[in-house]
Formats: C-alpha cells, structure tokens, sequence
C-alpha cells in the first residue's frame, strides 16, 4: 500500500521505556503491532525479548500523525491504509476516542 504523494506520515511521539540490561552480543527479538486508530493517527506499541530467557527488555509507544504533505496539517487516515493494518493484524483495531 504505496504511500499517497499527497501526504507523508510523521512520528509525533516515541517512548521507550528500558526494563533489563541486554549484553552486546544478546540475540533479541522485536514484536510492533498497531495497537490504537485515530482519526488522524495511529500507535504502534512494541516490544523488545530477549531470545534466549524470553524476558522483556524494553517497551515502545510511538504515535505517528498522517500529514497534509504541503503545510503539514494532520490529514485523515486513508480507509485502505487502516483496512490493511486491520488484514495484517487480523483483527478490528481499537479506534481512538
């Protein structure tokens, strides 16, 4: 789902939060998913696993805002974007009140 000339999409808020100390040479897995839909953006919420004790290491809630792409005024989130997020999650995503 190409991204529309007419807009762009901009991180508007990222927080991690750091649970465990992790070595150089730890193997880690990361897991993102869509987690909330509003009308102009949407979350992504992940995490961050040790491969070896399963542990998480860390925590993400990053907000991204869907842009006009000239003067950059939040523009609604197109219907076929959020249709794909929804068929790749499998599921109906929370939408944001």
């Amino acid at each position: 789902m190409p991204l529309s000339r007419k807009s762009k999409v901009v991180l508007a808020r990222n927080e991690v939060d750091y649970l465990i100390p992790t070595e150089f040479d730890d193997i880690l897995n990361i897991y993102i998913r869509v987690s909330m839909i509003g009308t102009t953006s949407f979350i992504f919420q992940g995490v961050i696993k040790n491969h070896e004790t399963k542990k998480s290491v860390a925590e993400n809630l990053a907000v991204h805002v869907w842009l006009h792409k000239d003067g950059g005024r939040p523009r609604k989130l197109p219907r076929d974007f959020i249709a794909g997020v929804e068929k790749f999650e499998g599921v109906t995503i929370p939408r944001k009140m």
